[in-house]
């Protein structure tokens, strides 16, 4: 039995293997002892390679052995996606980190350099990225320093002298690395890549400590280059600011205060559309993603329990959350407090007390505040608590404009099914909305289970 379970297969001749002693994934590769002797030649290149070059950032040698008329080399797996991935999909970190990865390959390159080999075949495919290091793989098209012939080499990356039997030096890695970067560094460095890529040899950078050198200055001119455009760019954005038309969030920007505050508030809620639940929403998340208020106003009492009201309106438990972590929680704005608690824990029980303090001092517009709460924990109103919705709604002219006309239905159908008095007047209710809303299929229910 071999000691490798094969797990796919990578391309002709080269597998991904699970090492069945010590259980790690190994990349395999084999080639037969028949083959042409360039082949032959280029499988005892690697493996002279990775045995002699022993660096974290390449493969390791597990194994050399024959088996049925086949030289086989197991090497370490690399996990991580390559070079192509990142190129070809926007990666913030991949540019972040650039010029590190192409600082480590530099040093990988000096180092294959100073055993006597060229690497040849720098491409996105044969570069990984693991756990935020460069590594370089595939080493079958690697060629000793001053060869005059090149095998296996892709086409795309090569410089001009491969494909004649002029020797080849350092110069010739460097072009492979030149166009690299084009991919590397699509929109800048040109100069730099110019050189490197230079059809003659002899006009390239002719080793990598002084390629890296210039390499470092071209980067350092890039940054000192975007950095100019950035303080250009801030300059424009001061000027378009201070020339920008007044506006009542501009006003409170300058000079925030309570009365500049509500202005700007009401302002930027009017730019939003959708409903009224949705709009609060989208304002609310603005002003606290954003950072416009400044903790003096949250310390006031009134913009703490307008802000807190809005939350409560938006019925969401990560806006309610963030509210509560801001403002000062007062005698005042208990039991806006109470409601914000319960949107963010729905399933939270309702006391008697508790709504009993709500109810007391209730104002215009609580009840609307207070009915989904009621629905979601499924609480029953007792008689005395009864008779102060009922009080609210009559005293209050636009109760019924106030509150949601489904939360009003369903709340009071969950009575209905608890045996319990509603509080719904239907003549009312059907003159305050008119039969053409959305709840019409509600309503038809209530007057059915009469």
């Amino acid at each position: 039995m071999s000691r490798y379970k094969k797990i796919k297969s990578i391309q002709e001749n080269v597998e991904q293997v699970e090492d069945q002693i010590t259980g790690k994934l190994c990349i395999q590769k084999s080639v037969d002892q028949n083959a042409p002797y360039l082949l032959l030649h280029q499988f005892h290149v690697e493996v002279d390679i990775l045995s002699t070059l022993h660096h974290p950032q390449i493969p390791e040698i597990m194994n050399v052995y024959s088996e049925t008329n086949r030289l086989i080399l197991v090497e370490s797996f690399i996990p991580g996606k390559d070079f192509s991935y990142y190129l070809t999909h926007s990666s913030l970190l991949f540019c972040l980190h650039r010029t590190r990865y192409m600082l480590e390959l530099i040093d990988i390159m000096q180092q294959i350099h100073e055993i006597g080999y060229l690497y040849i075949d720098l491409k996105p495919s044969n570069l990984l990225l693991y756990k935020n290091h460069v590594h370089l793989i595939d080493f079958n098209a690697c060629i000793p320093m001053h060869s005059s012939q090149a095998v296996f080499a892709s086409k795309e990356n090569v410089s001009a002298e491969l494909y004649s039997t002029e020797q080849k030096n350092e110069s010739t890695d460097v072009y492979s690395f030149g166009k690299l970067l084009q991919h590397v560094y699509p929109h800048s460095l040109y100069f730099f890549i110019k050189k490197c890529t230079k059809a003659d040899n002899g006009q390239r950078y002719q080793s990598w400590k002084t390629m890296k050198k210039a390499f470092l200055v071209h980067i350092w001119l890039r940054r000192i280059f975007l950095s100019f455009l950035i303080i250009l760019s801030v300059f424009f954005i001061e000027v378009r600011y201070f020339t920008t038309e007044v506006t009542p969030l501009n006003n409170y920007r300058q000079e925030p205060n309570i009365t500049t505050f509500f202005n700007a508030y009401q302002d930027t809620l009017s730019q939003f559309s959708g409903t009224t639940q949705e709009k609060i929403q989208m304002n609310l998340y603005q002003w606290l993603e954003k950072d416009w208020i400044p903790k003096n106003l949250w310390k006031d009492t009134y913009i703490g329990k307008f802000l807190l009201l809005q939350s409560i309106q938006s019925k969401n438990p990560i806006l309610c959350h963030k509210v509560l972590d801001k403002i000062e929680n007062t005698e005042t704005m208990e039991r806006y407090v109470l409601l914000a608690n319960h949107i963010m824990n729905p399933e939270k029980k309702i006391l008697k007390e508790q709504v009993n303090a709500y109810l007391a001092d209730i104002e215009k517009g609580d009840i609307q505040l207070l009915m989904p709460i009621l629905l979601n924990a499924k609480y029953i109103l007792d008689p005395e608590q009864m008779e102060k919705v009922n009080a609210s709604l009559i005293q209050e002219k636009e109760a019924y404009e106030c509150v949601d006309a489904c939360t009003i239905l369903e709340y009071n159908l969950f009575l209905k099914s608890q045996n319990q008095s509603c509080f719904i007047n239907m003549q009312d209710f059907e003159k305050r909305f008119g039969k053409e809303r959305s709840w019409e299929e509600l309503y038809e229910l209530f007057g059915r289970s009469k």
